[in-house]
């Protein structure tokens, strides 16, 4: 008979636990939108969000590329959202107690970018326009975007000497309020950019990925005393090839072999990614082989913040070839 209460009891006790409802559990996802059901209700691959209607949205914090205006209405699927609540298993539900928006598209962007070549931008009566690529980005600049040019360390140098030159003509005043505007003014040629600038500039990404400038800066690259001298020394000497006797053209690169040894172990080649650029990787490598040095160069790929989308062949095959293992 205790046998049989024993039983029973254990029984019930594992019927109500069946029976009973099974308790919500925290959890915290990331995905992407995959369907909206409802302004207050969607999913989330296999999860069903359920939220309140005065839930308020929170968004990723990144203080170099702050939000731009958001409606929690632009909550569409393919929206990427980190969402914290309880989790329902049997039925899936996850009521949401956080979400906060991971949205690419409606972020601030600031990033200094160094041209290869000049930007393909004319100048209207309304301003400047052009779509252009530049750190992997494709950037265009419309007749509202802000273009200006920056000049640096030497050109401001040699505007403020000629500025100074003028002094008897114009007031005290004048001349330093002039001196101030030669920093940063309104771009006025295209001429006035080309290889080896940087630029600086500061917009919005679309939904179809181009990111809208509302400003761009230029200003032009330049060495310091240092690097000059040490280009100086380093750059290979050419000696142009004589057709009309027959005699091939000579690279000197004298100065760079000489520097070539113990302790140096190693010397990083960063030429172009073209035909020249290889044949004279290739031939560097010739003359410094026998030195006790490595001999290695940039990788070629995927630049930092590119999109797969808008590169060539060349470059992803480059990019396959460079691979690594995670």
């Amino acid at each position: 008979m205790r046998r049989l209460v024993v039983f029973l009891s254990l029984l019930l006790v594992f019927s109500l636990a069946v029976a009973a409802p099974a308790a919500a559990k925290e959890k915290k996802i990331r995905g992407y939108v995959t369907k909206i059901i409802s302004p207050t209700e969607f999913e989330i691959e296999d999860f069903r969000i359920k939220k309140d209607a005065s839930l308020v949205f929170e968004f990723e914090k990144d203080d170099d590329n702050p939000i731009a205006d958001f409606n929690p209405n632009d909550v569409r699927v393919g929206t990427e959202l980190e969402i914290r609540g309880e989790y329902n298993e049997q039925t899936g539900e996850l009521r949401a107690k956080s979400i906060k928006v991971i949205l690419e598209e409606n972020k601030k962007i600031r990033r200094t970018a160094l041209l290869e070549r000049a930007p393909a931008i004319r100048r209207t009566p309304d301003g400047w326009e052009g779509i252009f690529f530049a750190d992997g980005q494709k950037i265009q600049v419309a007749s509202t975007t802000q273009v200006l040019f920056r000049l640096n360390k030497s050109e401001k140098k040699v505007a403020k000497e000629k500025e100074k030159g003028k002094k008897d003509q114009k007031p005290k005043g004048d001349i330093e309020q002039r001196l101030e505007d030669f920093d940063v003014r309104p771009l006025e040629s295209i001429d006035q950019i080309g290889p080896n600038t940087f630029m600086n500039y500061e917009g919005a990404r679309q939904p179809d990925g181009i990111i809208l400038a509302k400003q761009v800066t230029f200003m032009r690259n330049e060495l310091e005393q240092g690097e000059a001298k040490m280009w100086k020394d380093l750059s290979p000497k050419v000696k142009a090839p004589n057709f009309a006797q027959f005699k091939p053209g000579e690279l000197n690169i004298g100065k760079l072999v000489e520097r070539a040894v113990p302790p140096v172990k190693e010397v990083l080649l960063a030429l172009n990614a073209t035909v020249e650029g290889q044949s004279t990787a290739h031939y560097l490598t010739e003359q410094l082989q026998g030195h006790g040095v490595i001999v290695t160069r940039l990788a070629h790929g995927v630049p930092i913040g590119g999109e797969l989308d808008y590169l060539d062949e060349g470059t992803l095959a480059a990019a396959i070839k460079s691979r690594r293992t995670l």
